[in-house]
């Protein structure tokens, strides 16, 4: 327990699924009310990571929202870039925002 006394959450979370891995359970998709659902699936390393918000700032701090995420073109889609993946980003609402005003 000492080894985690220092962890926030998310990991503790990584490091006891390192320790004991679990297997995949299906997606879960549960009615909120009329307007939202709850989605719970399985996801892999990759696809985690790409979720985390990535804007950071000139001196490499990361953006830690974690609501309002928005996906962002790294170069931006009316000025020519495509959807592929490598030209897609996540950000928090008000970075994406703020990119789009600074390009615009």
């Amino acid at each position: 327990m000492e080894q985690f006394s220092w962890k926030n959450k998310r990991e503790v979370e990584r490091e006891i699924a390192r320790i004991a891995p679990r297997e995949a359970k299906p997606e879960k998709l549960r009615e909120i009310n009329p307007e939202e659902s709850s989605l719970e699936l399985t996801i892999n390393k990759e696809l985690r990571e790409k979720l985390e918000c990535e804007f950071t700032t000139h001196n490499n701090k990361r953006c830690e929202a974690t609501h309002f995420l928005e996906i962002d073109h790294k170069h931006s889609y009316s000025q020519g870039g495509g959807n592929e993946l490598q030209n897609l980003q996540l950000l928090c609402r008000q970075h994406n925002q703020r990119k789009a005003e600074l390009e615009l």
